[in-house]
């Protein structure tokens, strides 16, 4: 295994971006199979009724169709075109289930639990260090704050929820890549991914807050009832598959590209230095 200095490698989140958008069209071109699979599912509730056995089986189907189409765009967002993609197991219009997938979903039980296991000692750590700052539920049940406690003791309690509210975002920032890693790596990378972001921490949330906003804020368009449900609906089945989750795939692995240290061996060298 080959490493270089962590404080050699820093994300540059813009070209993240590029690499991102250089996905689509490659996505439409090489995954378009999978794709329309997945967009005719998310159309679906549109036309068919889901009650019962047919919505749980709509839910499986949903489940499989977007790991098989998550596992195209992680191929092909690193090995960055048709060739390269192929070489990582990329089947025909995207439509393939390999050991790239099963990685993928092992990694993230594995992360799921580990999340668990944090998220339970900070919600004890919470109850201990609020049960000790003895304030007034009542008071704040009925929001009379001049009555809950001292000011310093609520501006303490702030700082410390804040801090408790960073660690899931921090780890979560962290753990991003761990696809991306799975899929280039060939096995499964899951807690370990965290060293890939050492030193890009920032640039990297940076990044995540950029491919969230998308979905942020057509979720609140529709919250708002802005445009009709169908036709957000429609939005969703179309925008999902073909523009959003080729450039979130796509720029993750552009990061993942930027700041990968790992190569199996010397021989392979050449091999991940094309990658980035």
């Amino acid at each position: 295994m080959v490493r270089d200095r962590a404080d050699q490698r820093r994300l540059n989140p813009i070209r993240a971006v590029a690499d991102g958008l250089a996905s689509i069209p490659l996505a439409a071109r090489a995954a378009w199979g999978i794709l329309a699979f997945w967009t005719l599912m998310l159309a679906a509730p549109l036309v068919v009724p889901m009650e019962g056995a047919v919505s749980t089986l709509h839910g499986l189907g949903l489940w499989a169709t977007g790991l098989v189409a998550v596992g195209a765009l992680l191929r092909l967002g690193v090995g960055q075109d048709m060739e390269g993609a192929r070489a990582l197991g990329l089947g025909a219009a995207g439509l393939q289930v390999g050991a790239a997938e099963l990685r993928i979903v092992w990694a993230a039980v594995l992360i799921a639990i580990f999340l668990g296991l944090i998220g339970v000692v900070l919600g004890l750590m919470t109850l201990a260090v609020f049960g000790i700052a003895e304030l007034n539920a009542a008071a704040i049940q009925a929001r009379d704050w001049s009555a809950v406690g001292p000011v310093w003791k609520q501006a303490a309690l702030a700082i410390f929820t804040l801090g408790i509210v960073a660690v899931p975002v921090l780890l979560l920032t962290r753990l991003s890549l761990f696809a991306a890693a799975s899929v280039a790596r060939r096995r499964t990378v899951s807690l370990d991914s965290m060293a890939i972001a050492t030193g890009s921490g920032w640039p990297l949330f940076g990044l995540l807050l950029v491919l969230a906003a998308g979905p942020v804020i057509l979720g609140l368009v529709i919250l708002k009832g802005v445009i009709p449900a169908a036709v957000a609906g429609g939005l969703t089945a179309i925008l999902l598959p073909w523009v959003w989750a080729p450039f979130a795939a796509g720029s993750l692995c552009g990061a993942y590209r930027q700041l990968e240290y790992w190569t199996p061996d010397a021989a392979a060298d050449k091999h991940y230095r094309d990658l980035r």
